[in-house]
């Protein structure tokens, strides 16, 4: 797998590991079959007389589609002729588990009376009750306990993520003084705390640090996310309650500096480094998140941020670390053109010839085959060799030739590249540019030729 390839899996798993709302609500918002795909759409009245439990291809039953719908008279006329109201479908859910998952109150209530097992669960662990909590419905909740659910701690917990995502501070009151765990997470690894601080609800933080929602929980994810979205107040009250503030994530070893640096939110990593985060720690050495990155190498490979970069020198970051490729900081940021971090970076001391271990590419070369024209004259200015070639004998100019990049060509004949290296399969930048731009291929022509009357002359 190539640089190009892991990074982008590595920047969709970022995405991933930021505690994203749409992962929080997959859950509960997870496309449903198409209750019709096995015949033509069910209109109200027009059920045989035969097909009150008959199930379709996802075994769901003409009474758990009319139970979702919102159809009570249909609900109600199919209960009285005796549907079965405790069977399931194919992913175990049943008519009182879609009813209360859309909020059908009426119908629910009418599924009680009818024998309606009020803690039948899917194969996915969804209930009644953890349906009702998901979108906020205190009376569909007090319904169901009524009517005998027995709810765990852990279920009011798990309750508690959808509403304390959404600010639904009374739903979070509400679970609170059933006895909620506070320190729960849902199937996507998500507490309530974690949820609040994603979409910056923060009374709600403060209402479950207050009871005893602990800020170390999961590796410290409610300190990574409050740091990822630049929530300065949260931040300082979480390190205010004992948030640990080198603590790793199990599943990937990202810390709270990271997610602030990948931000690019420079207050926060100021923050975090005066409270003794570790400017040097890694990520674990996979594909799973950063993969062996630093803070710094986060920096520059997702937010290009100047001001971030700064704070991470200053605390000492190590500007020479590697990732799993084996890239360093000024690698990533030359890939992105951050003109402002390359300059730092090499300002600071950076190796402008640094090979990356995966596949002995330079800054430069990363520069020359992103078309980044501007970071590709600071590299050159800095000392950047022209004509290092990375394992399939590509140099910079070769890329540049390549993919069309005629003013960093022009860049790299300036400081004499070498028009006539070839790679491992015998291309040089000509070949390689020939069908591409005119101007490219008459450019290397003439610099060839130039070339060599140069070698005859002085050979």
């Amino acid at each position: 797998m190539n640089r190009r390839s892991t990074l982008t899996i590595s920047i969709a798993l970022f995405a991933t590991v930021s505690l994203s709302t749409a992962a929080v609500r997959r859950w509960h918002d997870r496309p449903q079959p198409n209750r019709t795909k096995a015949g033509p759409e069910r209109k109200p009245g027009s059920l045989r007389g035969d097909d009150k439990d008959q199930p379709n291809a996802y075994g769901i039953t003409p009474l758990m589609d009319a139970s979702k719908r919102g159809e009570t008279e249909q609900v109600r006329e199919m209960l009285a002729r005796g549907a079965d109201v405790n069977l399931k479908d194919n992913e175990g859910r049943t008519a009182l588990i879609d009813a209360a998952a859309n909020g059908r109150a009426d119908i629910v209530k009418l599924l009680l009376a009818a024998g309606g097992d009020v803690n039948a669960k899917s194969k996915w662990g969804q209930s009644a009750f953890l349906s009702a909590g998901f979108i906020s419905r205190i009376d569909l909740m007090d319904l169901l306990l009524a009517n005998g659910a027995q709810v765990t701690p852990y279920d009011y917990g798990v309750a508690m993520v959808r509403p304390a995502l959404d600010g639904r501070k009374d739903v979070v009151e509400y679970l609170v003084s059933k006895g909620a765990d506070l320190n729960v997470n849902d199937g996507f690894g998500q507490s309530a705390l974690a949820a609040a601080i994603q979409n910056d609800h923060n009374d709600i933080v403060q209402l479950l640090l207050d009871n005893s929602a602990q800020p170390n929980a999961n590796g410290g994810a409610a300190l990574a996310a409050a740091s990822s979205q630049g929530n300065v107040e949260v931040v300082k009250l979480l390190l205010a309650r004992g948030a640990d503030v080198n603590a790793k994530r199990e599943q990937d070893g990202q810390t709270a500096l990271m997610n602030a640096s990948a931000s690019g939110r420079a207050d926060v990593v100021a923050l975090l480094l005066s409270a003794g985060a570790d400017a040097n720690a890694k990520a674990k050495n996979d594909l799973t998140s950063y993969g062996a990155q630093t803070a710094l190498i986060a920096a520059a490979t997702y937010s290009g941020n100047g001001e971030t970069v700064h704070e991470l020198l200053a605390a000492g970051a190590d500007i020479e670390a590697r990732d799993m490729h084996g890239e360093t900081s000024l690698m990533a940021a030359a890939r992105r053109g951050d003109i402002d971090v390359v300059t730092a970076l090499i300002k600071a001391g950076a190796n402008v010839n640094a090979i990356a271990s995966q596949d002995n590419n330079t800054p430069l070369m990363n520069a020359a085959s992103n078309g980044r024209t501007e970071v590709v004259r600071v590299l050159l200015h800095g000392g950047a060799d022209a004509n290092a070639k990375q394992t399939s004998g590509y140099t910079a100019l070769m890329f540049a030739a390549d993919r069309g990049y005629i003013d960093i060509l022009r860049e790299l004949i300036r400081v004499r590249a070498d028009v006539n290296a070839r790679t491992n399969n015998g291309d040089t930048a000509l070949t390689l540019a020939t069908g591409k731009r005119k101007e490219i291929v008459g450019c290397l022509n003439l610099q060839a030729r130039l070339a060599s009357v140069l070698f005859l002359m002085f050979t």
